[in-house]
């Protein structure tokens, strides 16, 4: 019975001296790995003679516009669409109102509140809810009447007698 055949001897001689050459290659001092320099036809005067090894400089930015026009990972190979960006709109500030409240009524279950814009004779009559110059009507009391718009509320009081008709 043979214990290696010529084909196990021919592979086991080879694993052998390849083993061997990468042992000599990994126990080899860094100094000698760094300076190792390929061979050059015709070596010029002006270039020394142990520079180490020679960093080639990144090529321009346009040499890849293939690769921006038609990128190689994306499956449509279009390039990304430009991010939109949504500002949110500001609040709208809106004024405080204009108006003169003339009168108020007030029952048991809510009132009414008379006013009058400025400018006009016009009266206007407004219960809690009703809006005007886009603020809504939150409350009737004796005396005032309370508006809110958005964040922001606002008293309207009762005009006192004998004051100016128009402010």
């Amino acid at each position: 019975m043979k214990v290696f055949s010529k084909a196990n001897l021919l592979l086991s001689v080879i694993c052998g001296v390849l083993g061997y050459f990468l042992y000599e290659e990994l126990m080899r001092p860094m100094e000698q790995v760094l300076r190792f320099e390929p061979e050059r036809g015709g070596q010029t005067e002006s270039e020394p003679a142990h520079a180490g090894p020679q960093v080639e400089a990144p090529l321009p930015r346009d040499h890849f516009t293939q690769l921006v026009e038609r990128p190689p990972f994306s499956a449509t190979r279009r390039p990304p669409q430009p991010r939109r960006v949504v500002v949110a709109a500001k609040p709208q500030v809106i004024p405080k109102p204009k108006f003169i409240l003339v009168g108020v009524f007030v029952n048991s279950d809510a009132g009414v509140a008379v006013v009058q814009k400025p400018g006009t004779d016009k009266q206007i009559r407004l219960a809690p809810g009703d809006s005007i110059d886009g603020w809504e009507v939150m409350s009737i009391l004796p005396d005032r009447i309370t508006l809110r718009s958005q964040q922001e509320t606002h008293e309207v009081e009762l005009r006192k007698a004998g004051s100016a008709r128009r402010p």
